[in-house]
């Protein structure tokens, strides 16, 4: 178990800090997508799912200290589980994108927007929906989330955790086939796979979700105040996507052409000249 009672306030903190920190570079990102013509069609939808998921998210862990909001903490426990399973979902769509187009030739990808946002919005809830039956949301110290009890550690396990770590292994499987596709491919680099196709946003995922993963399987077995420290981080990490997701967009080498040139000139048509460009399918 954690010791709240011990750490409970620098935990918050720590929680609350990284929580607007995601707030703010989410909300960046919605604005920078609609404001300018840069990213187009399906690449720019998952990246604002991404960015609203995340912004909802932020929002959930900075109004769990509201006492009054105690009697709906499980919806907000609920909404916040959503959000997390189904940005993995959509970490998934990104290489399934880029195996579609770059491998299999397929050209209208639009066509099947509407089944990935069925699944994560969809699906996913139903799935979520479970834990209502034992009653597993609430409160988990100052936070809304799947309470600290063993079988609500069997639903994070078997609902959140082991499911994003098989479309993780699936993410992983699709890279490694475009790796061998690219490296075939002169015209294609794969570093451009990583920052200007959305790999990296699939790597985020994996990254942030890595250390909280692993101490959920711990507490089946072990269940110690010290691992308040490992705790701490991993809740911390793991709600800092939107600000890791920033810093993706920003190494998007469009984007940074875009920008200095926008700096230069103040020019309209500037933007003009990358409108059909996307992150995940350019080539």
């Amino acid at each position: 178990m954690v010791c709240y009672e011990s750490e409970n306030e620098i935990i918050y903190i720590e929680l609350l800090a990284s929580g607007s920190l995601t707030l703010i570079c989410s909300i960046s990102i919605i604005i920078f997508c609609f404001c300018f013509d840069i990213l187009e069609g399906f690449s720019r939808k998952i990246l604002l799912y991404l960015s609203f998921n995340n912004t909802f998210r932020a929002l959930i862990i900075i109004i769990s200290a509201n006492r009054q909001l105690k009697d709906v903490c499980f919806i907000l426990a609920y909404i916040s589980s959503i959000c997390l399973l189904s940005n993995v979902v959509w970490a998934l769509s990104i290489p399934v994108t880029l195996y579609m187009v770059l491998i299999k030739g397929v050209q209208n990808i639009e066509k099947y927007h509407i089944r990935w946002v069925l699944c994560c919005y969809g699906v996913v809830p139903c799935i979520l929906a479970i834990p209502f039956f034992t009653n597993s949301y609430g409160e988990k110290g100052l936070v809304c989330a799947l309470k600290e009890n063993y079988v609500s550690y069997i639903w994070s396990i078997t609902l959140i955790y082991t499911p994003s770590w098989g479309l993780i292994i699936v993410i992983i499987a699709l890279y490694m086939k475009l790796y061998r596709h690219v490296k075939r491919t002169k015209e294609i680099k794969y570093k451009s796979i990583i920052t200007d196709r959305g790999m990296i946003y699939s790597l985020i995922i994996g990254f942030s979700m890595l250390p909280m993963t692993i101490i959920r399987f711990i507490y089946l077995f072990y269940q110690s105040c010290t691992l308040n420290t490992l705790y701490s981080f991993s809740l911390g990490l793991i709600h800092l996507q939107g600000f890791f997701n920033l810093i993706a967009l920003s190494l998007n080498s469009k984007i940074q052409i875009v920008i200095k040139q926008k700096l230069k000139s103040s020019k309209s048509d500037t933007f003009d000249l990358f409108s059909n460009n996307s992150f995940t399918l350019t080539t």
